[in-house]
């Protein structure tokens, strides 16, 4: 009991440490002009991040998952049907919870006016990310992720959101974030 209770402190930990290494980096996407939102809790899940940019509202999921000391590469590893840890198959069950989140937030931005693409995006900060599939959904590492944004800031041919849906969807996940629960 004592065993399994010190594991389920350390997991929140590595956790908590995680969501706040992936916010650090998140947040130096403000510099190119987007918008960032941290902890939308709702009373049956919590969204760990969003960024709003000119070309989608990204929701993202992050990971954090503590490295094996024995040798490994340590790399995730997505090849469009599994992931995998280190060459272990650990399912898809983090792309399930990024999916079902993304949709929770396109549909709540449906109702309220928002009409542009939201994409899902699960981050695995500390980790090496290897992935063979191209296109949606996205596994990265935090870095990887910000730098990818950060690059697409000056291509306007890209651009799918006015700056009006942008502000419209920045402050309904803003005030969704402050919330009480209820």
């Amino acid at each position: 009991m004592l065993v399994a209770h010190s594991r389920n402190i350390r997991n929140l930990v590595i956790g908590h440490r995680g969501e706040l290494n992936v916010a650090d980096e998140l947040d130096q996407l403000r510099d190119a002009g987007w918008h960032v939102v941290h902890d939308i809790v709702d009373k049956n899940h919590n969204i760990d991040h969003a960024v709003i940019t000119d070309e989608c509202v990204w929701v993202i999921e992050t990971k954090a998952i503590s490295k094996r000391s024995h040798g490994n590469k340590n790399t995730i590893a997505w090849d469009g049907i599994t992931i995998r840890l280190n060459g272990s198959d650990i399912g898809t069950a983090h792309l399930n919870q990024a999916e079902k989140n993304r949709i929770d937030v396109e549909q709540r931005l449906r109702d309220r006016g928002y009409n542009g693409p939201v994409h899902a995006v699960v981050l695995y900060p500390g980790w090496f990310v290897e992935s063979s599939k191209n296109g949606l959904p996205l596994i990265a590492n935090p870095k990887f992720f910000v730098m990818r944004l950060i690059r697409r800031v000056d291509n306007a041919n890209r651009r799918v959101l006015s700056p009006e849906q942008q502000l419209l969807a920045f402050h309904l996940l803003d005030d969704w974030a402050r919330q009480p629960l209820q």
